[in-house]
């Protein structure tokens, strides 16, 4: 089955942007999991975000494989967010690692999860009080056929009292 391809960005009600400068919500449109387009490399929005620190948006090549930390008290987060589409079913493997620290007490958070058009895949949270919430772990999903441009979101945040770190990756499965 053929696909009029999409893009090469999307911000979901267009799907026939260019790539706008400075980078916006805009995100870009990938051909499933193959990254091998010399002409149309594989690409994705990342930004973070912190309690004192707006969200600045950047697009880089290939598949995700991000890091952030804050020290800062509250709440920090990292995203990465592409539409894709695809003739037949495929699958990535998400593998990461969201740490809460503590140095005082309170109420700590880690969560990672994946969010689609179908609604969130909640991978893994902790939480607790006076703890340092840690999660780490690999999933394979399966994401479905679309002639259209289907999000894909990944968020790893924290709400910490002495700061957060996370890291995560995307490989095709």
């Amino acid at each position: 089955m053929a696909i009029l391809r999409a893009g090469p960005f999307s911000i979901g009600s267009d799907s026939f942007l260019n790539e706008p400068v400075p980078a916006t919500f805009a995100a870009p449109v990938n051909c499933a999991s193959d990254g091998t387009s010399a002409n149309w490399p594989w690409r994705f929005r990342f930004s973070t975000i912190s309690r004192d620190t707006p969200s600045v948006f950047s697009y880089i090549d290939g598949f995700p494989d991000v890091s952030g930390s804050d020290s800062s008290l509250g709440s920090f987060s990292g995203s990465a967010l592409w539409y894709y589409q695809a003739t037949s079913s495929f699958s990535l493997t998400f593998t990461y690692e969201v740490i809460a620290n503590t140095n005082n007490g309170g109420y700590q958070s880690a969560s990672f999860y994946v969010r689609t058009k179908d609604g969130d895949f909640i991978l893994d949270n902790d939480s607790g009080f006076g703890i340092t919430a840690t999660i780490s772990g690999s999933v394979t999903l399966e994401f479905p056929a679309s002639v259209v441009p289907t999000i894909i979101l990944i968020v790893a945040q924290t709400e910490a009292k002495g700061g957060g770190s996370f890291s995560y990756s995307v490989i095709p499965a």
